[in-house]
């Protein structure tokens, strides 16, 4: 005698909706490798060194721009490049860089430049020569014979006759 098998009902095969939604989707890390990073994604990773992948090889640069005895002109400006992506960023500005109470603006510049880590290069925004008033002898009616002390001469009475106070360029 045969026994009777119970009918057991079959299991509803119903396929279970994937996210599709990008949001939603992890894609694979291949993907995530290949995909195109929006700058403001890239600069705050910077910051943070989390998308720094052997590809994106960094090379930093530090830009100084001397303002001269006792001013506040000095500025200090760092860059990062990615030669890779031949993509350049402003990491930092430093402007107005000046003495503290107890350091000279020479030592606050050293600071600010020992503070970055990785530098490859420091480049500094210097004259090449002497004014002119110091290369030649200014002397009397002699310094009217130099062409850009007469033009700056000519742009100063110019300037006062529009613009008071008057005030002397140097």
């Amino acid at each position: 005698m045969k026994k009777a098998k119970a009918k057991v009902p079959a299991k509803s095969k119903k396929k279970v909706a994937k996210p599709t939604s990008k949001k939603t989707a992890k894609p694979s890390a291949k993907k995530v490798a290949k995909k195109k990073i929006p700058k403001s994604t890239l600069k705050r990773a910077l910051a943070e060194k989390e998308l720094l992948t052997p590809k994106m090889k960094l090379v930093r640069f530090a830009g100084v721009c001397l303002g001269g005895g006792k001013t506040d002109r000095t500025a200090v400006a760092i860059l990062d490049f990615f030669p890779e992506q031949k993509r350049v960023f402003l990491r930092s500005l430093r402007e107005r860089v000046t003495s503290r109470e107890d350091e000279t603006g020479d030592e606050v510049l050293l600071d600010l430049l020992n503070e970055e880590e990785g530098l490859t290069s420091i480049a500094f925004d210097v004259p090449l020569q002497f004014p002119v008033s110091v290369r030649v002898d200014m002397k009397g009616e002699k310094a009217n014979e130099a062409e850009v002390v007469a033009w700056m001469e000519a742009v100063h009475r110019k300037r006062s006759k529009e613009k008071r106070p008057n005030k002397m360029f140097t």
